[in-house]
């Protein structure tokens, strides 16, 4: 990965010249202005860098903005990659969407690959002109689509799936000329996206004639898989006109494997539409990935069936992907209230499998047991349970109707001074804001500044301790004597991790 600094000659990748000099570092400044006339201070935070690839096809060099993901790692899971048209506007918007998406679990891992305008935006973005002379008159240098198209198809592509590690599914999104480029790639080159936005796109182009053109390729081709959204701000006239032909023709020509939806957003603009849709998009696109409606799932007969269903859609999306532990579980206790015990123990049994890590999947699996009298088997379970949350409150409960008595106090362990020196410091959490340790009188005492109070950590073991007051158990990453991050379960499902920074 490239850094501000960095500076590599040119070399010979698949016929093209690859400059990959660093452009510019794409920054956004921020500081405490101390008063009216203070300059104001700050470190540069970073949301993504400017590259060039040498293109043969269009003969010019192309800059693009690389976006990636906090989780990204070369050897890690693989990302999905956006290719986003009119880069120079509407990368810094798109990002935040992408991060923020992300982050609560409505997308996978993005990255994003934004295409500024080199001066020919109406040369790149536009089909070649057939049918409305007026289109040739009035945009002399347009009608270049299909040579931007050869350029993502056998250069960008290519060159951003060697360079990263990149996910099988792929989406372009634009607005206006862009949008209508994107419908361009979809009725052209359908294949080379797994899904597409088209944001206001203008149809109106060429007297609406890639409009015929999509309406010959959905009578002949009944194939077309993957996903495609389209958006019309408050614009009216052939805009509007242009995109409601397109939907009409949508619903005429049905795919049983692909899916669309047209949304006219009265109450935006031209200028405004582009954000909105972008984030509403990504909704459409990945809701039956990371939205599952697990009431389907309760139809289902067992665990094969599920993984099944979920493993139709990795292979469309690029990688593994599964209930996860939250859906396990809750699909596994609705299996329990319809009597379906021994789907439920499948179910209750695969949550473990996947998330050995998880307290929760023990604590299920031990009420499993529990509820069918298998009194040790639930026993064994709940111990599991214990031995990750040493203050789990329903665990230490069941225990006690089982006959046996757990001592939480029996079980604190003493440090050495130099193991509690090591849990000190400062922790950067997954969620933001940091967490801080401070070791007082042979106590350690956390805190998160505006978040948890300040309370006393108690250890079980070297690396496994409980948050006293709030009851949230902790686990540090230690390396040797060194500790390096720290990691906790607060509810089902739900990972806070930390690094530590000092």
């Amino acid at each position: 990965m490239l850094n501000s600094n960095s500076f590599i000659g040119l070399q010979t990748v698949n016929h093209m010249r690859i400059s990959t000099r660093l452009v510019t570092n794409i920054i956004v400044l921020f500081g405490t202005s101390f008063h009216l006339f203070a300059q104001t201070s700050g470190e540069a935070f970073t949301i993504g860098e400017t590259l060039s690839i040498h293109s043969d096809i269009l003969d010019e060099d192309r800059p693009f903005h690389v976006y990636l993901p906090e989780k990204y790692k070369a050897d890690g899971q693989p990302v999905t990659v956006m290719y986003l048209l009119d880069g120079g506007s509407h990368f810094h918007h798109t990002s935040g969407i992408v991060s923020f998406m992300n982050k609560q679990g409505l997308i996978p891992d993005m990255m994003i690959v934004a295409l500024p305008n080199t001066g020919g935006r109406t040369r790149d973005l536009t089909p070649a002109g057939v049918k409305d002379e007026r289109t040739k008159q009035s945009f002399p240098t347009g009608g270049k689509a299909d040579s931007l198209l050869a350029f993502f198809e056998r250069e960008l592509i290519p060159h951003i799936d060697k360079t990263y590690n990149t996910s099988s599914f792929r989406l372009l999104v634009g607005h206006s000329f862009g949008g209508l480029f994107a419908v361009h790639a979809l009725v052209n080159q359908p294949a080379l996206f797994n899904a597409y936005i088209a944001i206001s796109p203008s149809l109106w182009w060429d007297d609406q004639y890639l409009v015929d053109q999509a309406e010959e390729r959905f009578e002949t081709d009944q194939y077309f898989e993957g996903f495609f959204y389209m958006t019309m701000g408050n614009e009216g006239g052939s805009m509007l006109g242009g995109a409601m032909k397109l939907a009409a023709l949508l619903e005429e020509h049905p795919a049983p494997n692909f899916k669309w939806d047209f949304q006219l957003m009265e109450d935006e603009n031209h200028g405004t539409v582009p954000h909105r849709s972008t984030y509403d998009g990504l909704e459409f696109i990945f809701k039956e990935w990371f939205k599952t409606d697990l009431s389907a799932l309760y139809t289902m007969s067992n665990v094969k069936e599920i993984k099944a269903h979920f493993a139709q859609m990795s292979q469309r999306l690029g990688y593994q992907l599964s209930p996860g532990e939250k859906g396990w579980n809750t699909i596994g206790q609705r299996f329990m209230q319809r009597g379906s015990v021994q789907q439920a123990k499948e179910i209750f049994e695969q949550n473990a499998k996947e998330h050995p890590e998880s307290w929760n999947v023990y604590y299920s699996l031990g009420s499993y047991y529990q509820g069918q009298g298998e009194n040790k088997l639930a026993l064994k379970q709940y111990q599991k349970v214990l031995s990750l949350h040493p203050g789990h409150t329903y665990a230490i409960q069941a225990m006690g109707e089982l006959g046996k008595n757990y001592n939480k106090e029996k079980l604190i362990v003493t440090l050495t001074e130099e193991q509690l020196e090591a849990v000190k410091g400062k922790y950067e959490l997954s969620i933001g804001g940091q967490m801080v340790i401070e070791l007082n009188e042979g106590k350690l005492m956390a805190f998160v500044r505006g978040g948890v109070p300040k309370q006393q950590l108690i250890p079980f073991s070297d690396n496994r301790f409980l948050l006293e007051d709030s009851n949230i158990p902790l686990t540090f990453d230690i390396v040797g004597k060194t500790v390096k991050g720290v990691s906790a379960q607060p509810e089902i499902g739900f990972f806070i991790t930390g690094k530590k920074i000092e």
